[in-house]
């Protein structure tokens, strides 16, 4: 059998998507012109490094110089040109009308999904590939560390694939012209971010070095793993969501990956603390876990409240096994359940971490004591279920209308804005100075401050908390309810 037959055969077993979109990408105009003109500017580049240092009267190693300008160019390529040509190509299915054409196919939106990234990690190998000559010529002209070399490709190229599942994710979000114009722009001021900050860190790198045994190194090196794997994951899962029929389970997989979220973060957490110690760390990443569980449950506890004919024979017949998987099946109250329960697993965590130190005096970097960090991570709670409890118990979506989930949202997001400015308004009127700047309950942020500090106390907000959730509860026994009379599998 020839090679070429051997390619063809291989075509059987590989994701349609993925041999359309290679096809496409490699006949392509687009693909050609920023693999040409990347080329060519990274030849000019690296010419004129080599050149410039021609003329030193002592030699000096010209590696760094040269890495790091071929690096831009690479850099360039791979996290700008190819994740904004994955949102095109995710794009284009919608505006020349061949998405009709996947879904017949019998094609799950999950391969759908899995093939365009696919697609973009092949044109993203060609640049390494091209670009691996001047890699090794850089290493060649001296000064270079090795080390830089083989930890930076393997990050650019995990960046490089997390934002072509951001970009993705994106594009699935509107499928009218003018709303995409908006988020091209968007996903643009997003890649050239990207691009200037990972340049400026490899030009930081490569011109001090750096040593990769340090903890210091270590926890950038994995913030930055951490933060990349987290919001292509995140997109990719909205993706699938988004190519998803309606009356599809559109919801259980942003749950899994929003609590997988949780739990990495929280063993990231631990990981900063035993590594790099301090009790801040112990706060400030579960906070922001508590945030990210918070934002995503908007979209939840928003959800209509049916589970959708397809969920419901979807159900396994045990009970128990039906009890257990109510958080994570669709419906806003079953999503209320889903933010208690990440909530209550950070808090136990915390709990349970900052017990085991004991509450003795002051451990954290700024004086913070055991004591003051529960008290500060029980507040944050407390807003969370406040801020998308209360307005989604008094405007649930049991109409099971795409308007009614809008206006839930908007009220969500309202009710945080008003319980920041409405007190501090008031202050104004009356001339009262600590209501007007807002020194009040309603605002998060100086309520945390003021816990850590020990200057407040926090059980108003706790109380409060405790009301939004029993205004939830006749909502979360209608849900457990109706998973249990569901007709479940045939």
């Amino acid at each position: 059998m020839s090679a070429l037959s051997k390619v063809a055969s291989l075509e059987e077993y590989l994701n349609p998507v993925l041999v359309k979109e290679v096809r496409q990408a490699l006949r392509g105009k687009q693909f050609k012109g920023a693999f040409g003109f990347t080329i060519v500017i990274s030849l000019i580049v690296a010419i004129w490094v080599v050149l410039n240092n021609a003329d030193s009267s002592a030699w000096q190693p010209v590696g760094p110089d040269f890495l790091t300008g071929v690096w831009s160019c690479l850099t360039i390529a791979v996290i700008g040109f190819i994740p904004m040509a994955a949102f095109n190509a995710m794009g284009a299915e919608f505006e020349e009308n061949t998405y009709d054409m996947l879904v017949l196919s019998h094609m799950r939106p999950r391969h759908i999904m899995l093939g365009k990234l696919l697609a973009a990690g092949v044109q993203a190998m060609l640049y390494f590939s091209v670009f691996g000559f001047f890699v090794v010529f850089a290493f060649l002209l001296g000064g270079v560390d090795l080390t830089i070399v083989l930890v930076g490709l393997p990050v650019l190229a995990i960046v490089s694939l997390a934002l072509s599942s951001v970009a993705l994710g994106l594009s699935t979000l509107a499928r009218k012209r003018t709303a995409r114009v908006g988020l091209m722009v968007v996903l643009a001021a997003a890649l050239v971010g990207s691009v200037m900050g990972t340049i400026a860190m490899q030009a930081a790198a490569t011109q001090t070095g750096f040593d990769i045994a340090l903890p210091e190194v270590q926890a950038g090196l994995s913030s930055l793993l951490i933060a990349a794997l987290a919001f292509g994951g995140l997109f990719f899962v909205i993706g699938v969501s988004r190519l998803a029929h309606e009356e599809e389970n559109r919801s259980t997989g942003l749950r899994l990956f929003g609590f997988t979220l949780v739990l990495v973060g929280l063993g990231w957490a631990e990981w900063m603390y035993s590594h790099l110690g301090g009790l801040e760390f112990l706060v400030a990443v579960p906070t922001m876990a508590i945030i990210v569980a918070t934002v995503l449950s908007i979209f939840f506890v928003s959800e209509r409240e049916g589970l959708g004919r397809r969920v419901e024979t979807t159900l396994p017949n045990n009970k128990a096994l039906r009890l257990f998987l109510v958080p994570w099946l669709p419906g806003g109250a079953r999503g209320a359940l889903w933010l208690v329960g990440a909530n209550v697993t950070i808090l136990g965590f915390v709990f349970w971490r900052l017990g085991a130190l004991g509450a003795l005096g002051s451990t954290g970097l700024s004086g913070l004591t055991v004591p003051e960090a529960l008290e500060a991570l029980t507040t944050v709670v407390s807003y969370s279920l406040i801020y998308t409890l209360l307005p989604s118990a008094l405007f649930s979506n049991r109409s099971r209308e795409l308007k009614r989930s809008t206006l839930v949202r908007i009220m969500i997001l309202a009710s945080f804005v008003l319980g920041l400015l409405v007190p501090s308004i008031v202050g104004f009127l009356l001339d009262w100075s600590t209501l007007a700047y807002f020194q009040h309950y309603g605002n998060p942020f100086w309520v945390f401050i003021q816990v850590v500090d020990g200057d407040i106390n926090a059980k108003p907000v706790w109380l409060f908390a405790g009301f939004a959730l029993a205004l939830q509860l006749p909502r979360i026994v209608r849900s457990v309810t109706e998973v249990f009379r569901a007709s479940g599998r045939v």
